[in-house]
């Protein structure tokens, strides 16, 4: 009866470990979310006082100029790729307009000419117009190797 009474005697100490472990999580998460709401608040008086001492044409010494920079070279380290669907429709159109099959470059030309996508060649060749075919919502079919053609339904 010993060891039954000892397993029970553990079993009752784990429990309440655990049961201290579950308050003390949710007193850290509680006092996270203070600390939190703190540094926010103390961040937004820093951002009130700092606009509303700064001039117009800098902040903090810097200029107005090195501002915009800074905002064009953030804008730029961006997602640069382009929605399928915009590409496979100007495709479709392109082929529409033009009433005969096209080869790859000539798509490629065409898309590229007015800077309206940069894309690459082979992400075209290789991803892009395959694609398209597979799609039955776009109307682009292979006439024959390395050539489209606008599908007539």
């Amino acid at each position: 009866m010993e060891r039954h009474d000892e397993k029970e005697k553990i079993y009752q100490l784990l429990h309440e470990l655990i049961a201290e472990r579950r308050e003390i999580t949710q007193q850290y998460y509680v006092l996270k979310e203070r600390l939190d709401f703190l540094n926010n608040e103390k961040v937004a008086e820093i951002t009130r006082e700092s606009i509303s001492r700064a001039s117009p044409s800098s902040a903090y010494g810097i200029s107005k100029k090195d501002i915009e920079h800074q905002k064009y070279v953030l804008s730029s380290k961006t997602k640069h790729s382009i929605p399928y669907d915009t590409i496979s429709r100007k495709i479709s159109s392109i082929l529409k307009e033009s009433g005969t099959p096209l080869n790859t470059k000539q798509i490629y030309y065409v898309l590229t000419k007015d800077s309206l996508f940069a894309i690459t060649y082979k992400n075209l060749s290789n991803n892009i117009l395959p694609r398209a075919i597979r799609d039955n919502s776009m109307n682009v079919e292979r006439a024959c190797r390395g050539y489209y053609q606008y599908r007539q339904k």
